[in-house]
């Protein structure tokens, strides 16, 4: 890593930070996200200022922002665009909808029926959008943040697990603390010491991740870890083999913002509960006993440590 990539990261880590009091590891996670060139959902309540830490991050990176507000009329041509006929030329012209992004925000995606969910299908996996059998390409750098309420949050419509695992990972945004909540509330709305970064920076990062080395040993381990989730007696479905993938990338983005050009054990650990939390289905019992994911990924990695 070059000293301007370092210091660039630090100083984006240091401002997000500030702009998203008491949520440190939640904003390393989301800079990994970027860096590894996943998408992101974040779950938690509304009022946590998950849109205007999205904002300001876009804003830091210098890319084009583009919100979509989930409401149950909201329709999948609200999300790809639509084909709009041109009077002037007397043909049918693609309007592009606000998915063609560098920085796709997602509010209340479990909000929009299921019919609109997956209109992010295709972008999520392919990076590109048909419509009237024609692909449009998106724009690269491309990535979604979707936000979700809680699932016992009236009017939402729980993801399917196909489009769950189209997110890299799931960040759970926890309510603050009451030291940490009155430092929010003395918070000033500006910081004219924002860093400034660009769009091509955002690349030249992906490619340091995509050289950062893995040892041999970690592939086993993580191979190891998915198959506990799938014998073990609370989960239903296990984690899929996409689900080491996104294990992997994670981690070789962290390694990256901790500066480091190899994985090491802790940067798996860090990666194993947002990238597979949203990634298994758990059995009735579990439900029946308020059991998470959380606490089974936990349980399986105490169990077996990755060393």
């Amino acid at each position: 890593m070059t000293p301007n990539h370092s210091s660039d990261l630090t100083a984006l880590h240091n401002h997000l930070c500030k702009t998203h009091l008491g949520a440190d590891p939640s904003v390393e996670l989301l800079l990994a996200s970027i860096i590894s060139g996943g998408h992101c959902l974040i779950q938690g309540a509304p009022g946590l200022g998950k849109t205007r830490l999205l904002r300001e991050l876009a804003q830091c990176l210098h890319l084009d922002f583009q919100r979509i507000q989930g409401t149950p009329d909201l329709m999948p041509s609200d999300i790809t665009g639509s084909e709009i006929f041109n009077q002037q030329t007397s043909k049918f012209e693609f309007e592009p909808g606000p998915i063609f992004a560098q920085l796709c925000m997602f509010d209340e995606l479990n909000r929009a029926t299921p019919r609109s969910q997956a209109a992010l299908l295709q972008a999520l996996e392919e990076g590109e959008v048909s419509a009237a059998r024609t692909t449009h390409k998106l724009p690269q750098p491309f990535f979604v943040v979707a936000t979700q309420n809680p699932i016992e949050i009236e009017g939402t419509f729980p993801l399917p697990e196909a489009q769950l695992d189209r997110f890299l990972m799931r960040i759970d945004f926890e309510q603050p603390s009451t030291e940490c909540l009155a430092d929010i509330l003395r918070l000033e709305n500006s910081d004219s010491n924002a860093p400034n970064l660009a769009a091509v920076q955002v690349v030249e990062l992906q490619q340091m991740a995509d050289a950062v080395v893995v040892a041999d040993d970690l592939y086993t381990q993580i191979a190891k870890l998915i198959s506990s989730t799938h014998a073990h007696d609370d989960v239903q479905l296990g984690a899929s083999p996409r689900g080491g993938q996104a294990i992997i990338r994670a981690a070789k983005a962290l390694a990256v913002l901790r500066q480091r050009q190899h994985v090491t054990p802790q940067d798996i650990r860090d990666a194993v509960l947002p990238c597979l939390r949203h990634r298994i289905m758990l059995g009735y019992h579990a439900h029946a006993q308020q059991i998470t994911s959380d606490d089974i990924l936990i349980g399986i990695l105490e169990r077996d440590p990755i060393l």
